[in-house]
């Protein structure tokens, strides 16, 4: 199974004696259903700084890898 969804991904960058840094990421990519897990992916913007790159996030049960291309 493949569909086609809208991903969000919030992160945040904490400094000692500042505010933490927030940032999220709307998008569009793909969610497929594998054998044990999922394969989240998505093409990076210029507004990450990685524009033209696709990015890949395996869940197999506890591990989570990322894949960059």
């Amino acid at each position: 199974m493949k569909d086609n969804v809208i991903i969000s991904i919030k992160g945040s960058q904490i400094y000692e004696g500042r505010e933490p840094d927030v940032t999220e990421l709307v998008t569009s990519g793909t969610l497929r259903e594998d054998d044990g897990g999922y394969t989240i992916s998505y093409m990076e913007t210029e507004l990450t700084g990685l524009e033209g790159t696709r990015t890949t996030i395996q869940v197999e049960g506890e591990q989570v890898t990322l894949l960059r291309e």
